[in-house]
């Protein structure tokens, strides 16, 4: 399955608290990234909150995240 396709599935079925769950290793940007994501889905709403999410992430956690999503089994 290509990365577009992982982030499109991802971002209409994404689980509760996914941050706390790929940033585990760093707790502090964990609960950053939960309330980064939490005020893009206040804004943009359902459809829009994942996009607005991962084009706010800075390179570092956009690799993160793109990692978690092509070797996710989820």
């Amino acid at each position: 399955m290509s990365i577009l396709n992982n982030f499109t599935n991802f971002a209409l079925n994404y689980p509760p608290l996914f941050c706390l769950k790929i940033w585990n290793d760093n707790p502090h940007m964990a609960n950053h990234l939960n309330g980064k994501f939490n005020e893009c889905y206040e804004r943009y709403g359902a459809l829009g909150a994942m996009t607005a999410f991962y084009n706010s992430l800075d390179a570092t956690n956009s690799e993160i995240f793109e990692n978690y999503l092509t070797n996710s089994n989820e």
